[in-house]
């Protein structure tokens, strides 16, 4: 099947996020993942089937702008987004905001 990851086409055999991270060996833990513009619960990991074209947004949570990782070539590799706390907070508020509206 064919992602979108973070803005890279992918190919891919994971039928699931919690699949797609394992591929990519990034601990879920670790990330907040993003399936056409829709934040996901990390306890929705397993369930959330992923289809052809899906665009996946993998974010680390990184306090202060600087990188966890001491391998940033792997960061590059596998194509994860880091983004500051903050940053993701207001997008993630501004979706859950959108959606609560959009139920009412």
């Amino acid at each position: 099947m064919r992602l979108k990851v973070n803005g890279e086409e992918i190919d891919t055999v994971a039928a699931t996020v919690l699949q797609l991270l394992q591929e990519k060996e990034i601990k879920p833990e670790r990330v907040a993942v993003e399936v056409n513009v829709k934040v996901l619960k990390r306890a929705d990991f397993e369930r959330y089937s992923l289809h052809e074209g899906d665009v996946v947004e993998i974010v680390y949570f990184v306090g202060g702008g600087e990188a966890e990782s001491k391998d940033e070539s792997e960061t590059r590799r596998i194509g994860e987004q880091k983004i500051d706390f903050h940053s993701f907070f207001h997008r993630f508020t501004d979706s859950v905001s959108a959606s609560v509206v959009n139920q009412r």
